[in-house]
């Protein structure tokens, strides 16, 4: 599914939380290091017993307060499912919906990070977090 979406990067992480996927980071044009968030609203529709798909693109703007420029980092959904462990819970785990992505470290190039980062969904914010 083509999309114009303004991030042409590798070394990118990318979560799903429940119908978006966010995008953070990665490598650019010219080995340049990005700090953009990109966000990607899946619409998926169930039109006689056929599933339709579309997709919408577009960056997530955030403050002031924003994590650094990074590739090679780990990014999670926010807070992760917890295991049930009980197979007849599995429309519980299917209704489970993430509102944050967790960012930790990376590089810079330059340097190592070990730094933190909660970026909330729903208000488009990012905060960084007592590493401590």
């Amino acid at each position: 599914l083509p999309l114009a979406f303004p991030l042409p990067s590798s070394w990118h992480q990318m979560v799903a939380l429940g119908q978006k996927l966010v995008v953070f980071g990665g490598m650019g044009h010219k080995e340049t290091v990005s700090d953009a968030i990109g966000l990607v609203d899946l619409t998926i529709a169930e039109d006689g017993g056929a599933f339709a798909f579309s997709a919408a693109a577009s960056m997530l703007e955030l403050g002031d307060s924003r994590p650094e420029g990074r590739f090679s980092h780990c990014m999670i959904p926010c807070p992760p499912p917890a295991p049930s462990g009980d197979p007849d819970a599995a429309e519980e785990v299917n209704t489970y919906t993430p509102h944050a992505a967790l960012i930790f470290g990376g590089t810079t190039a330059d340097r190592m990070l070990e730094d933190c980062w909660l970026v909330e969904l729903s208000t488009a914010d990012a905060a960084e977090t007592d590493s401590g």
